[in-house]
């Protein structure tokens, strides 16, 4: 979708058509969470998808938690 802007008074905002970014079907369980967000850098978009919507619909169940990583990071890097 492009966004144009204009300096005038009062400012002017202005949308065109919507882009499709990906033709995946998303994670969305009944909850007002969102379940996607953007890179501070605004270069990378992360979603959480259903296993269904990865190429070749083979998707695998399965996530990986790390526990105390911030000991860990401590330990790999300490602080002078």
């Amino acid at each position: 979708m492009t966004v144009e802007t204009a300096d005038s008074d009062p400012p002017v905002l202005a949308f065109g058509e919507e882009d499709l970014l990906f033709d995946w079907r998303f994670y969305a369980p009944n909850s007002a969470a969102r379940h996607w967000d953007l890179a501070p850098d605004g270069q990378r978009f992360l979603m959480i998808t259903s296993g269904e919507a990865e190429v070749g619909g083979s998707g695998r169940a399965e996530i990986n938690v790390v526990l105390d990583w911030f000991e860990e990071l401590k330990a790999r890097v300490p602080i002078p």
